[in-house]
């Protein structure tokens, strides 16, 4: 199947399962649960966490799988790991600061 097969929004959430914080962490970036949206254009996939803003860039393999890196502001780094199936987006989500991180998984439905 060609990458551009995937084209197309989707549209979901993230539900974090694991949240690990330092001792001298605050409240921490990671909510429970948040919208997200993934932008599929040919083998590019473009994600967008719309609690807090952060936006991550990435390549779809021919079969679907993908990973994405973003940031927000030099401190918090993310990774999303998934694959792309018919019209349902899944994987996992993985967000660090320097005194946070956030474990969860995703599942996103192309609109």
């Amino acid at each position: 199947m060609a990458a551009d097969s995937f084209d197309g929004t989707y549209v979901g959430k993230v539900t974090n399962s694991r949240v690990i914080r330092s001792l001298d962490a605050g409240p921490g970036f990671c909510a429970r649960s948040y919208d997200i949206k993934f932008t599929v254009t040919g083998t590019t996939i473009v994600s967008e966490n719309l609690s807090n803003g952060m936006r991550g860039t990435g390549v779809v393999q021919s079969d679907g799988s993908f990973t994405a890196q973003g940031a927000l502001g030099p401190r918090v780094v993310s990774t999303s790991i998934g694959r792309i199936q018919d019209k349902l987006l899944t994987g996992e989500y993985l967000a660090t600061s320097r005194a946070t991180m956030c474990e969860g998984t995703m599942k996103a439905t192309r609109q």
